[in-house]
């Protein structure tokens, strides 16, 4: 497949097959690719490539008939979007946002499906950070001990901050009392903010169904709740 992308990379779509996006040329080509992905898709080398090809070259060609091959397409992406790395996920989630803006007018059918795989992530993501808030204050109590090789000293807090269990990043807090990346952050907002350009009503009565248990849900999810919920009519 690595050699299928070089290809693509180095030949104009529009030089080949024009500008109808209809051609079958393109076709022929989402359906190798999404073959080879179904099949190899669980490294994320290669999914990546996938992504990044098509958000580039293929989504451009293709236009609304890339809702031709949302049967093998769609679950996919919501899989990857729960991936067990980080640039998977993102990558999915601008993938997933770029693709209901340009195929708005068969998204809303979808639009429950894939809040629903939003507030997934966003509770996944929430329970991740009440994890590592728990283990940062174990972290902390352990170093307010006194060190007596240290001449009764306590640790600094930059060794504190060494300190992470797990080695978590937390330079792009999204916010002050939470550690989820920022670039995770803004890729849910992009699939959001293209939810609710695109479903309107069905969106905000789907997150209706969450928002009677907000007062359990993390930050990540309030703030995916209040984004809806502030657009309501």
């Amino acid at each position: 497949m690595a050699v299928a992308y070089k290809r693509v990379r180095r030949t104009s779509f529009q030089a080949v097959e024009g500008k109808d996006p209809r051609a079958p040329g393109y076709h022929m080509l989402m359906q190798a690719l999404l073959t080879e992905v179904e099949r190899s898709g669980h490294r994320p080398v290669l999914r990546l490539q996938f992504m990044h090809g098509l958000r580039s070259q293929l989504l451009p060609a293709l236009g609304l008939c890339l809702v031709r091959h949302f049967a093998r397409l769609m679950p996919l992406l919501l899989h990857w979007v729960h991936a067990h790395d980080l640039e998977s996920r993102v990558a999915a989630l601008h993938y997933l946002a770029s693709v209901t803006r340009q195929c708005w007018p068969r998204m809303p059918v979808h639009v429950p499906l894939i809040w629903r795989h939003m507030m997934v992530l966003a509770q996944q993501e929430d329970a991740g950070d009440a994890a590592r808030t728990e283990r940062q204050q174990k972290v902390a109590q352990v170093a307010s001990i006194p060190d007596n090789r240290q001449n009764g000293g306590v640790l600094s807090s930059h060794a504190v901050g060494s300190m992470h269990a797990g080695g978590d990043d937390d330079t792009h807090a999204p916010c002050a009392t939470c550690s989820i990346d920022s670039q995770l952050v803004d890729a849910v907002g992009a699939v959001v903010a293209a939810l609710m350009a695109v479903g309107g009503v069905g969106l905000q009565d789907v997150a209706g169904e969450h928002a009677g248990g907000s007062s359990g849900n993390g930050p990540l999810a309030s703030y995916l709740l209040h984004q809806v919920q502030r657009n309501r009519p």
